[in-house]
C-alpha cells in the first residue's frame, strides 16, 4: 500500500485519539517491513500513558478500516503472481510534490519562531517610543519656524507606533490560534 495512504490513515488516528498537530514519519525500512512513527501534540501531559494507548488503538482501528493488512515481519506468506507481475506498486503523487506536506520540525518550531518575531517587533516598538520622546522634546524646543515641521514628525512617528502595535496584536492573535 502506498505510504501516502498509510499516512492519511494514521493522521485520522491522531484525530481520533484527540491529539493536535499530528504528523507521520517513515522511521525505518526493514527487510520485510516499514516502520512508521505517528505523533501528535498532547495538551495534558499527565495523561501520557493513556494517550499513547489511545493513539495505538486508533492506529490499529484506522489501518484495519482502511484495509491495511498488519502482520508480524516474521510472518511468511507466499502469493503466486502472474508472469510479468511485479510487487512494486505504482508511485503515487507525493504530498511534497504538491506543496501540501508540513514537516514535523515546522510544527514544533513555528511557535518559537513566531514568538521570537514578536519579541523583535516589541523591541522595535520600544525604539519607536524612544524616538517619539526625542521628537516631542525637539518640538518643544523648536523655534516658531520649525515648530510645525517638528510636530509633524511627532505625529508621523505616533502613526508608525499605532501601525506597529496593530501588527504586533495581529501576530499575537495568530500565535494564539496555533495553540
Amino acid at each position: 500500500m502506498p505510504h501516502g495512504k498509510i499516512e492519511e490513515l494514521c493522521l485520522k488516528a491522531v484525530e481520533a485519539a484527540e491529539l493536535k498537530d499530528g504528523f507521520v514519519l517513515v522511521d525505518e525500512l526493514g527487510d520485510f517491513s516499514v516502520r512508521y512513527r505517528v505523533s501528535g501534540m498532547l495538551e495534558d501531559v499527565k495523561r501520557l500513558v493513556s494517550a499513547r494507548s489511545r493513539l495505538r488503538m486508533a492506529v490499529l482501528d484506522a489501518l484495519h478500516e482502511g484495509g491495511v493488512e498488519i502482520v508480524s515481519p516474521n510472518f511468511m506468506n507466499q502469493r503466486p503472481l502472474p508472469d510479468g507481475k511485479r510487487m512494486i506498486p505504482p508511485r503515487p503523487k507525493r504530498a511534497e510534490d504538491s506543496g501540501q506536506s508540513v514537516s514535523p520540525e515546522s510544527l514544533v518550531f513555528d511557535k518559537a519562531d513566531e514568538a521570537a518575531s514578536i519579541e523583535s517587533l516589541n523591541q522595535r516598538l520600544g525604539e519607536v517610543n524612544e524616538r517619539i520622546l526625542e521628537l516631542e522634546e525637539a518640538a518643544r524646543n523648536a523655534d516658531d519656524d520649525g515648530k510645525e515641521a517638528a510636530e509633524k514628525r511627532v505625529q508621523d512617528a505616533k502613526l508608525r507606533k499605532e501601525r506597529l502595535e496593530a501588527f504586533i496584536a495581529a501576530r499575537h492573535e495568530k500565535l494564539e490560534k496555533k495553540d
